[in-house]
């Protein structure tokens, strides 16, 4: 069974020989990798690759992303990490001004820049899924270009700035889903926070403006004859129905903060859980004997054998390497070693289980 297959009946919700891997990283610029998540990509080979396409900067773009100091994106907003710390904190928005937008225009010119053939060239020689990941992000961008409390107050009026700033940014979601349709990835990841702090949206706002955007973009998707993600920041249970009904395929979220041992019965033949580990949340808050529990819940609830899931890491700036391995790791644990950590759990007996088989870890072996 190659990757691509794996993957596919993963999707599908059909029997897998193993839980298809996935890697993320985030705080750092598009292609470069940090040298622990290349080593974890040795060790445990990922089913699931991002598709690859430089991307050109726009006329706004100043500054390197992932380093101390500041860096303005393609679309104005100013960031800024500081010594000592990990976290990128934005500082300014251009449109906070709502005066400014009268001669505002979303980055149109890096779409335009785009060439998609080495892309194509990756598909037809990688015998991995291949996942195309939008820029999109809706209500995060929204926030991001007008500041978070401007952006919620201007939903909750339907104010016409707002209505026309929602239109630019579906000009851009379109046309760059439309440019992936015409590549040939295997899917394409769609992603927004809405719920991740406040002030926020609820979810009838969330169903009159920006569903009926989504649902246009899956179509778009589904009729390319492609699989729809959609990585989620934040809760997502309100509104999980809704990604359903519009046509998303695998959701991305963290599911382990969730009540999955409800969940599991209503949704697992309905949606494939894109669930791990990961983040910036998690850096210097996890452990490995955590990773390996939170393996075995996924694996206890969902059963990845019958398809339904992908196990997914987060890396982050500070990600400890131990912990990977250990994710990765114990999604290989024997049926029979999870049955009885199962069972010891159960009658609340101590785990200080050392290794998924005979307790040890085995080394590397390169694929």
């Amino acid at each position: 069974m190659t990757s691509r297959e794996r993957v596919i009946r993963a999707l599908s919700r059909l029997p897998v020989d193993r839980v298809p891997r996935h890697i993320m990283t985030v705080g750092v610029e598009p292609g470069e990798e940090p040298a622990e998540v290349a080593e974890i990509r040795w060790r445990y080979p990922m089913d699931i690759e991002w598709a690859q396409v430089e991307m050109p900067r726009s006329e706004r773009a100043r500054g390197k992303r992932g380093q101390v100091g500041q860096y303005v994106d393609d679309w104005g907003c100013t960031w800024e990490i500081r010594e000592g710390t990990q976290r990128c904190r934005l500082i300014h928005s251009p449109l906070a001004d709502i005066g400014k937008l009268a001669r505002y225009q979303p980055p149109m010119e890096i779409l335009k820049r785009w060439n998609l053939s080495s892309v194509n060239q990756q598909c037809a020689e990688s015998p991995r899924f291949i996942l195309a990941y939008c820029q999109g992000s809706m209500f995060q961008r929204l926030c991001w270009l007008r500041s978070r409390s401007a952006a919620v107050g201007d939903l909750r009026k339907d104010s016409k700035p707002v209505r026309k700033l929602v239109a630019m940014l579906h000009e851009f979601c379109h046309r760059e889903v439309e440019l992936w349709c015409g590549s040939d990835v295997d899917a394409i990841a769609l992603h927004d926070a809405w719920w991740t702090e406040q002030p926020s949206i609820d979810g009838e706002i969330w169903r009159h403006v920006f569903k009926p955007i989504y649902r246009e973009l899956c179509e778009m998707i589904r009729k390319a004859d492609k699989f729809v993600f959609f990585d989620v920041q934040g809760p997502c249970l309100e509104v999980l129905p809704d990604l359903i009904e519009i046509g998303v395929d695998a959701v991305g979220a963290d599911w382990l903060s969730m009540p999955l041992e409800e969940l599991a019965p209503e949704y697992r033949d309905k949606i494939t859980f894109w669930a791990g580990l990961g983040g910036r949340e998690s850096v210097g808050q996890l452990t490995p004997d955590q990773a390996r529990e939170a393996v075995r819940r996924l694996r206890r609830v969902l059963d990845g054998s019958q398809g339904g899931l992908i196990a997914r890491y987060i890396w982050a700036p500070g990600t400890e390497f131990k912990n990977m391995v250990t994710f990765y790791e114990y999604w290989l644990e024997p049926a029979s070693a999870l049955a009885a950590a199962t069972q010891a759990q159960a009658s609340g007996e101590s785990q200080h289980s050392t290794g998924p088989a005979s307790g040890e870890t085995p080394g590397p072996s390169k694929t």
